[in-house]
């Protein structure tokens, strides 16, 4: 009944034209805008219990919050009814003149068990196994004593989920909403088990292994009804895995970290209603388990500008049982987490100043205090601009370092008469680095770097960082940040191209993965770059390799690239113009710069979602479709 009447109604709603166009065009990038906009467009909306989570809208304003949680109140205790006014006084009070398009509804929380299914066959390849394919039994817990490698992690001790991941011997995989289980058996492959891990409408995100335990994380939906699922398994038998319990959470999966045993599961969970019933808290509050979140463990913050709660549980792997929860009514968009702390980032376009039609983009932090048993919001904090991405921020000595890039804005109205008028939007950019204390307080800060330019990458390395942005031409910035009060520019080396993501390659070296260029911006392909930063106030780029290829999801996601430097490894998949695939494996020699170790065609096109893994002395190559082994000595 509630699905007939919400279609009928998302059938009454027409987003104005204009507002749809500017706002691709501010997600595309572009720097120059113009839109006209109908200021009456009204969107309805439809929801009932434990609402889902659309993509937090960046709106210029903020809101009126009656009971914001700050300096003096952050740890006050917050009642339903003190959560109704400030949702209540957001909806009135502070309406953008736009809203985003992600259809509102119910969380899709129902239960049950995964059920198995019959894995589709496919051919074995020439040095490996196919997905799929049946193989001997192997109940043998035993794991390979000569050691294996991690997920690309940010920070060591804090283990991000993936949809690849070994535990020494075994090697587990996601696909199509199937657990793949195999053993590495000393570089012969053999499948052991498949396990169906979704049910209707949900998708497989990625997951984590500790011991016996196994956590996958999955996305529910149901049309407009979306939750965050996480299903835990017992894989003590790697032939035969089983469930062996669920946590449910409102809204759309963000994030996740595991330190020690316990997994921290992060998700965007939007209120939608204009409506919403006082008496009826799961109606405004986020659930975990069928259950509105206590009051006790929601936090008002100050500068949120729509309705969207960061939801955070805490899950023992070893027992697949919820420990804490916590709610912060002011979504996530970035996430960086330590050993005991959490940071999560959301921004805004805010008037800039004291002229209304100049605004900046701004940053909020808010820290958790993480503890298995009590998630705790600690402290907020605001800077200018908006981080890349989680590489942005790092703690350091108690202190969080982020850069960001900054925008300003200038609206100008040009009034055609009573029926239209034309907006005309022209931003310009320039980026930052801030230095914030314990309790998110600017102590220092480097602002109005390389104008015109933006952040393309950042590393920190102990009490040094590194950033680059990107225009025409590449500046590496190198940043002591001994003196946290008084961060200091050491170098600026400018090459042509830019590197994506930077990873630190023993002690005086900084690889970069990135993008050529020609000296005029215009990006002619991938590249790999080696920077000697032994003396960080003079930066060089030792080597550099062009590849042959034009795309690699190691460009946006960390995970798809290995680099390990015990094992003299740098591993990526790329695919050239006409979207063939292939893998790369170089080696770095400090005389004679990157070498060839393999080169490998992939059967798939635009071949996504690749990993790689070594375990003992083997190398293996984790595709959606097989698992392929090499001689980690020469790569046969």
């Amino acid at each position: 009944m509630f699905k007939d009447k919400y279609i009928k109604d998302n059938e009454q709603i027409v987003p104005d034209q204009s507002v749809k166009r500017y706002i691709k065009s501010k997600l595309s990038g572009k720097k120059k805008t113009s839109f006209s906009v109908n200021k009456n467009a009204v969107i309805a909306m439809a929801l009932s219990i434990c609402l889902a989570v659309g993509v937090a809208a960046v709106a210029r304003s903020t809101a009126n919050v009656k009971v914001p949680v700050g300096e003096a109140v952050l740890n006050a205790q917050v009642t339903y009814g003190d959560i109704y006014h400030s949702i209540n006084s957001l909806i009135k009070e502070n309406q953008p003149d736009f809203w985003d398009y992600v259809s509102d509804g119910v969380a899709f929380l129902t239960g049950g068990t995964a059920k198995d299914i019959t894995v589709e066959d496919y051919e074995t390849t020439a040095s490996g196994i196919a997905i799929g394919e049946t193989a001997d039994d192997g109940t043998d817990p035993g794991a390979n004593t000569n050691g294996s490698s991690s997920t690309n992690n940010q920070v060591q001790g804090v283990d991000e989920a993936d949809i690849v991941k070994n535990d020494g011997r075994y090697i587990y995989t996601l696909k199509n909403g199937q657990l793949i289980i195999a053993d590495s058996n000393s570089g012969d492959p053999k499948l052991l088990a498949t396990k169906q891990v979704t049910q209707y409408n949900e998708s497989a995100q990625s997951m984590f292994v500790n011991g016996n335990k196994l956590a996958v994380i999955v996305s529910a939906y149901d049309q407009s009804e979306e939750a965050t699922r996480l299903r835990v398994f017992n894989i003590e038998n790697k032939t035969a895995p089983y469930e062996i319990s669920t946590v449910d959470q409102s809204g759309r999966y963000t994030q996740a970290r595991m330190i020690g045993s316990t997994l921290y599961l992060l998700s965007n969970h939007r209120i939608r209603s204009n409506k919403p019933d006082k008496d009826k808290p799961e109606e405004y509050v986020p659930c975990i388990d069928y259950a509105a979140v206590p009051a006790k463990d929601i936090s008002v913050i100050e500068n949120f500008s729509n309705p969207t709660y960061l939801v955070i549980s805490a899950t023992d792997i070893t027992t697949g049982k919820s420990t804490a929860s916590e709610a912060v009514l002011g979504g996530a968009e970035n996430v960086y987490a330590d050993g005991d702390s959490l940071y999560y980032t959301f921004s805004n376009y805010r008037q800039k100043g004291e002229k209304e039609n100049e605004y900046k983009n701004t940053t909020t932090i808010v820290k958790l205090a993480l503890d298995p048993a009590d998630i705790t919001t600690v402290a907020t904090g605001n800077v200018d601009g908006t981080p890349l991405n989680q590489f942005s921020m790092d703690e350091y000595e108690g202190n969080l370092r982020i850069v960001t890039t900054v925008e300003n804005g200038v609206e100008e109205v040009i009034d055609y008469g009573a029926s239209s008028s034309y907006v005309s939007w022209t931003s310009s950019t320039d980026n930052a680095l801030y230095v914030l204390d314990k309790e998110l307080k600017i102590i220092g800060k480097i602002e109005d770097l390389a104008e015109t330019e933006r952040v393309y990458s950042v590393r920190f390395d102990g009490s040094i960082g590194y950033f680059v942005t990107f225009r025409q031409t590449d500046p590496l910035f190198t940043v002591d940040l001994s003196d946290p009060e008084n961060p200091t520019v050491l170098s600026e080396l400018k090459i042509p191209g830019f590197s994506e993501y930077l990873h630190p390659f023993g002690e005086d070296l900084l690889f970069g993965f990135g993008k050529s260029a020609t000296e005029q911006g215009s990006v002619t392909g991938l590249k790999i770059s080696m920077f000697d930063v032994s003396n960080p106030a003079d930066v060089t780029e030792n080597h550099v390799t062009p590849i042959e290829a034009s795309w690699s999801e190691a460009s946006s996601n960390h995970k798809a690239i290995m680099v390990d430097y015990g094992k003299n490894i740098i591993a990526f998949v790329a695919a050239d113009v006409y979207g063939i695939s292939r893998m790369y494996v170089y080696g770095y020699d400090a005389n004679s710069g990157f070498f060839l170790k393999n080169q490998t065609v992939l059967e798939s096109k635009y071949a996504h979602s690749a990993r790689f893994v070594w375990i003992g002395e083997y190398f293996y190559l984790v595709t959606q479709n097989d698992i392929t082994a090499f001689s980690l000595s020469d790569f046969t």
